[in-house]
């Protein structure tokens, strides 16, 4: 028992190194039947929590025994802890809405011909992500571009009857552009962008200009309003870790238009959603022997460790640790188990009918 809560306290430790807890709130305490905490993994403190309170990126909301918490973000979004849960708010950022750029003057200047981009000029690709949908991976396409990069998405067929849409970046002229935009990509929200090799090559060089000769008395220049954009822009995203247990979330305005910028983390898979009511357990012993499951599985194999998925409206899709992705629509429930194989249900299981996990929308008209 000792070494077992000695190797939680680790993983905790490990999965809150190098991330303090974030100063903007990335939600609160809707409502908490019972009792429950708020720790910070890197500090070692544990707060009791109670209805109002603030939660942060980087903390781990814990529910007791018969205790729900229901955290609403700032994004609009919900998540509905079920008792004995532990849900790690990993990373959390809202992107401002609606914001037009800030504009200063500049004096300006001749029409003059621009030289490409020190990155593009090669045949060097990186894959950007893979999408469930065309719209999504264009609107990366068109985010790439906008940076001055040539980008492009490309079907790709998962298996019969399903295809997602990967977004390439091509032309970048060598291995350090292509991992100088690996790192970009990365921070700024990106999960796994990856490297496809080509043949070094150095871009041409622009041909030299001849400099007019400057008249001696110029005449003043023309102010202009140009848009200034901060060095990093803001971006929305919302990480999160299920540790131990379950619930029931509706996703807010980041998992409606930012997707690729929502993902669930557990021991066994990735969860990513497409705006979406879902719910997602970590199955324990008792899951395990859920009829339902046991009678779904192959001879000799068992859900526990690993995770069941149930969409209630909109679709998630789930990626195991071996690199298998299941898509789950609406009325599915998929277990996913801890070799990695995944298994759609034919129907709710047991235990959730006889203990459902509330709507997160609603259950508050019911305190």
């Amino acid at each position: 028992m000792h070494k077992s809560f000695t190797l939680l306290l680790a993983s905790v430790l490990a999965l809150g190194a190098g991330r303090g807890i974030s100063a903007t709130p990335a939600g609160e305490v809707l409502l908490i039947t019972g009792r429950g905490t708020a720790t910070d993994p890197r500090a070692g403190t544990i707060r009791e929590l109670a209805k109002g309170d603030a939660v942060h990126a980087g903390e781990i909301i814990s529910s007791s025994t018969n205790s729900y918490i229901n955290l609403k973000f700032v994004d609009g979004g919900h998540v509905l802890l079920r008792p004995n849960t532990r849900f790690m708010i990993e990373d959390y950022a809202q992107a401002p809405v609606g914001q037009p750029p800030a504009t200063t003057t500049a004096a300006a200047a001749p029409p003059a011909t621009a030289s490409p981009p020190p990155s593009v000029g090669g045949d060097w690709s990186v894959i950007v992500e893979t999408y469930a949908t065309a719209d999504e991976a264009q609107r990366i396409v068109r985010r790439m571009n906008a940076r001055g990069l040539k980008a492009e998405a490309v079907a790709v067929r998962i298996r019969p009857g399903t295809t997602w849409h990967r977004v390439y970046v091509r032309e970048l002229a060598d291995r350090t552009a292509a991992e100088k935009l690996i790192s970009d990509l990365k921070r700024t929200g990106f999960r796994k962008p990856s490297i496809v090799p080509g043949t070094t090559t150095t871009p041409t060089p622009p041909a030299p200009t001849v400099a007019q000769p400057a008249p001696t008395t110029p005449p003043a220049p023309e102010t202009v309003p140009v848009a200034t954009a901060p060095a990093e822009p803001a971006v929305s995203r919302a990480y999160f870790r299920l540790l131990r247990g379950g619930f029931r979330a509706v996703s807010g305005l980041i998992g409606k238009s930012d997707p690729q910028e929502y993902r669930v983390s557990t021991p066994v898979a990735t969860i990513g959603i497409r705006g979406t009511d879902y719910l997602v357990i970590l199955c324990d012993t008792a899951c395990a022997r859920d009829p339902v499951l046991s009678d779904a599985l192959p001879a000799g194999s068992s859900a526990e460790n690993g995770i069941v998925v149930g969409v209630i409206e909109g679709g998630v899709f789930v990626t195991s640790e071996s690199g298998k992705t299941a898509d789950v629509g609406a009325g599915q429930y998929l277990v996913t188990l801890p070799d990695g194989a995944q298994i759609y249900l034919p129907f709710e299981p047991r235990f959730l009918r006889i203990d459902p996990i509330p709507n997160p929308l609603t259950i508050c008209a019911q305190e």
